[in-house]
């Protein structure tokens, strides 16, 4: 039996069947599998274009630098593809996220040599992503320290806005303060009326209302 040549499925009769009446016509439909898999996009920052990043439980913020860039445009995908084309090749980047996000309510824009995104997380309740890319780190994608917090700190900040634990002020007052929520609102007051959490701020003593 001579081999099929590439592409070239053989079909053996089966002897078993008998042979189609004149006339008739039939459709023999063939399922063939594709087992090749998708790759995923690789992300492509070239050199000359720094990216530094930082994030919050809910966003990311990505600053793109990008000097001399010309007529920027960014897209974006619901499973994390970010593309900023621009006229000049050198310029453009592609960004392959961590993780899915939410297009319609992220944004960028364009001011000087910086191309800012800010972008809001899809899977909210999983914690800081480890990473902001698919695959190796790039050398020139870096993590902005100055506007970093780990996940800790924002919890706390989070908790206590003004520097001060509101929840153990409100146990520390008397009835006199009245009801619980009454306390609350005093205790919030008094956190905002004297807020430790600017590094600036010259230190001062918490009066009472």
């Amino acid at each position: 039996m001579r081999a099929p040549d590439d592409g070239e499925l053989e079909l053996e009769e089966n002897p078993g069947l008998a042979p189609e009446p004149a006339g008739s016509s039939s459709t023999t439909v063939l399922a063939v599998s594709d087992s090749t898999a998708v790759a995923p996009v690789k992300s492509d920052v070239p050199p000359g274009v720094r990216i530094k990043w930082f994030q919050r439980k809910e966003t990311l913020t990505i600053d793109i630098e990008v000097p001399g860039c010309e007529d920027p445009e960014v897209t974006m995908t619901d499973e994390g593809l970010v593309t900023l084309t621009a006229k000049k090749r050198e310029h453009c980047c592609t960004l392959n996220l961590l993780r899915r996000i939410h297009t319609g309510k992220s944004r960028w824009f364009h001011s000087g040599r910086v191309v800012k995104l800010e972008l809001w997380k899809a899977e909210y309740g999983l914690g800081h992503w480890e990473k902001l890319l698919v695959g190796e780190k790039l050398a020139n994608v870096l993590i902005d320290w100055t506007s970093w917090i780990d996940e800790a700190e924002e919890n706390e900040i989070r908790n206590n806005p003004y520097g001060h634990d509101t929840y153990h002020m409100v146990g520390a007052m008397g009835a006199h303060w009245g009801s619980n929520v009454e306390r609350s609102i005093k205790a919030k007051q008094q956190a905002a009326a004297v807020n430790t959490s600017k590094a600036d701020d010259e230190e001062e003593d918490i009066t009472c209302f």
